[in-house]
């Protein structure tokens, strides 16, 4: 008998994990951050969503999709369903906590919107936070899903006792897409 459970277990587990595989077309086996950067799919997706233009948000001029790549890449969240069929991954930039970035999925893989917090930094770096946004086109909706997680952010922060231009978003920026 003891057999007979150990070969079914051997020919099902296969199965089982494939379910759980996270790509961004299956978004919902991705548990957290890191997993959805780690998935093959999401690089490329990432870069078919945002357009070839530079950034300076986190204190250099780099690609956009290199920018958001970096501030998902530290300490991971856990995917959070922020609306119906809409799924937030979040995550710090690593080795700088206080900037962050949130990524916003549909259910059907498609990228929606992406958020990063960060500080401007033209002639010299800013007290408060920036909050740059990410859409494909100009969607309330989106906009206020991102705008909510900036805010969420900005009440952890107060919570965990961090000076003042560390709890308040200074300058909000909305980018759309065109394709």
């Amino acid at each position: 008998m003891r057999f007979l459970a150990v070969l079914t277990y051997l020919l099902l587990a296969p199965i089982a994990n494939a379910a759980a595989v996270c790509e961004i077309s299956s978004i919902l086996g991705c548990s957290n951050t890191n997993e959805l950067l780690w998935a093959k799919s999401f690089e490329p997706a990432l870069r078919g969503f945002l357009d070839k233009r530079k950034v300076s948000w986190l204190g250099q001029k780099q690609g956009i999709s290199d920018a958001v790549e970096e501030v998902l890449g530290g300490a991971p969240d856990d995917a959070k369903e922020v609306a119906p069929g809409i799924f937030r991954f979040s995550a710090v930039r690593p080795h700088s906590a206080t900037e962050r970035g949130a990524i916003f999925i549909s259910k059907e893989g498609d990228i929606e919107a992406i958020g990063v917090l960060h500080f401007n930094c033209a002639k010299q770096c800013d007290k408060t936070y920036s909050l740059s946004m990410v859409v494909k086109k100009e969607d309330d909706a989106l906009t206020s899903l991102v705008q909510a997680w900036g805010k969420e952010q900005m009440h952890l922060n107060e919570q965990n006792g961090l000076e003042d231009g560390l709890t308040s978003i200074g300058r909000v920026e909305l980018l759309t897409i065109k394709r």
